[in-house]
This record gives structure tokens, C-alpha cells and sequence, in this order.
């Protein structure tokens, strides 16, 4: 009777320990499942405030770039416009200055070469004295 009783208590204390197992096994399933959800629920909460930063960072590039074209065209416009009045001003300066020295260069090119004339000569008469 002894054998018997010891194999009731065997699988006794086996089902027992096999049903804790289980019900553990459930629990921390249960656990990690709840833990699953509040780390999906932070996570989606978090990826909308990241898409919200995204979206406004995208607005934000599109104003600064409207705002950049915007500087771009005003520089041209001065640009061009400084380029207008370099030309002119270039124009009036090359009639105003640099056409009466192009003269003036002309002129004292002609009077060297008429002192060059002189040197020659006065040289020759000095050599003529000198002998």
C-alpha cells in the first residue's frame, strides 16, 4: 500500500508543480503582454509627436526657402540695377577722363619724339665742337 500511495503522491506533487508552471508562464505572459501594450501605446504617442515635428519642420523649410528665393531676387534686382549705373557711369567716365588723356598721351608722344629730335642734334653739334 506503501507504493501505491507514494504514486498518488508523486503525481500529485507533479501536477502541482506543473500547474504553477503554467499559471506562471500565464502571468508572465499576461505581465509581458500588458508591458507590450504600454510600450506600444508610449511608442505610438511618440511617433505622432515625431511626425507633428517633422511636419512642422517641413513648413518651416518651406517659408525659409520662400524667404531665401525671395532675398535672391531682390540681390539680382540690385544687381542688375548697379550694373545699369556702372555702365553709364563707365561710359561717362571713359568720355569725360580717359578720352582727353588718349589726346594728351598723343600729344607728349609727339613732343618726346621732337626733344629726342634735339638731343640728336645738340649731341651732333657738341661732337662737331668738340673735334
Amino acid at each position: 500500500m506503501r507504493k501505491p500511495a507514494q504514486k498518488t503522491l508523486v503525481w500529485v506533487v507533479g501536477i502541482f508543480v506543473a500547474a504553477t508552471l503554467i499559471i506562471g508562464c500565464e502571468e508572465k505572459n499576461l505581465s509581458d503582454t500588458k508591458s507590450s501594450i504600454t510600450a506600444n501605446k508610449f511608442l505610438a504617442v511618440e511617433n505622432r509627436q515625431l511626425r507633428k515635428e517633422v511636419e512642422n519642420l517641413k513648413e518651416r523649410h518651406k517659408k525659409e526657402i520662400k524667404y531665401q528665393k525671395g532675398l535672391l531676387e531682390e540681390c539680382q534686382q540690385k544687381k542688375k540695377g548697379l550694373e545699369k549705373l556702372l555702365g553709364k557711369d563707365l561710359n561717362k567716365y571713359m568720355g569725360n577722363v580717359l578720352q582727353p588723356l588718349v589726346g594728351e598721351d598723343s600729344k607728349l608722344r609727339e613732343e618726346n619724339e621732337a626733344l629726342k629730335a634735339q638731343i640728336k642734334e645738340l649731341q651732333a653739334t657738341v661732337r662737331q665742337l668738340e673735334k
